[in-house]
């Protein structure tokens, strides 16, 4: 049976809701949600989190398109930067989320069992490293809220923590796409998030294309294709590390102030419930 048939029989309109612009109070109302489905020792543990853990740094994986390659490695180095420095730093790795047994993702190549690996790999014998990798997107929405900056490539991954979060991070990609995507700050624009908090990114000088270096390359071996922004990519972990922690250096003096802030937020849409 598929998904007409089941409208028709059970007398069910379908209707999209769509727009290019996220309003603060449709997030907030997003969120007061995403918390709304979460257990109530899930809501202990996050708090938990931030009582124990400053700063709190998102970690974004993608795995299977326009994958950083070097990622598990790399992303590594970022952690053990950071904890050099701040070693009371906690982590959150995230990436694709499901639904029960149903996986949602921005693409149909996306590799969450890659993400899983990779994940498990980062928090091994770290007790301030958690995963969400396959929890629900009400996981990540909260519990992003208590995070204090993320690192993650450019891709629909931002959408939560930047549209629904609207937090600052550290962004990186593939050259092509720092140097050439025309909708590169669809996250960070307040032509599409109202007070959309401007991102930090990772000079593309420090970044490479896995394959090819122009689009008239790529349509040499693909004339019919349309993948040359989804090729797999590497950069220059160190120097990513030194972006991220530029930044952690500037809002450690802060710490007070945005450990407040998470509490706030989350009494505020426990309030709402």
């Amino acid at each position: 049976v598929n998904s007409e048939e089941v409208l028709y029989n059970k007398n069910i309109f379908n209707l999209s809701i769509k727009a290019n612009y996220v309003h603060e109070s449709t997030a907030s109302q997003i969120l007061r949600g995403a918390l709304y489905d979460l257990e109530a020792d899930v809501i202990d543990e996050i708090k938990s989190f931030r009582r124990n853990f400053f700063p709190i740094v998102i970690i974004g994986l993608r795995c299977g398109t326009r994958a950083w390659e070097k990622q598990r490695e790399g992303y590594n180095e970022v952690i053990e930067s950071v904890l050099n420095k701040h070693p009371e730093a906690g982590f959150i790795i995230d990436g694709m989320n499901s639904i029960k047994t149903e996986v949602h993702s921005s693409h149909a190549n996306i590799d969450m069992d890659e993400e899983l690996n990779i994940a498990n790999k980062l928090s091994m014998n770290r007790s301030n490293v958690i995963s969400l990798i396959g929890e629900s997107v009400n996981h990540s929405l909260v519990w992003g809220e208590i995070a204090d900056c993320f690192v993650s490539p450019w891709g629909a991954g931002l959408a939560k923590y930047k549209w629904v979060n609207n937090i600052k991070g550290v962004v990186f990609s593939s050259k092509c796409v720092l140097e050439e995507k025309n909708d590169l700050h669809i996250y960070d624009d307040d032509r599409y998030r109202e007070l959309a908090v401007k991102d930090i990114w990772l000079p593309a000088v420090f970044a490479t294309n896995a394959e090819y270096n122009s689009i008239e390359e790529y349509k040499k071996v693909h004339p019919n294709g349309n993948g040359f922004y989804y090729q797999n990519f590497n950069v220059d972990s160190t120097k990513l590390s030194e972006v991220v922690l530029s930044y952690l250096d500037n809002i450690a003096k802060c710490s007070e102030e945005l450990k407040y802030k998470s509490f706030k937020v989350l009494t505020y849409l426990e309030e709402g419930k």
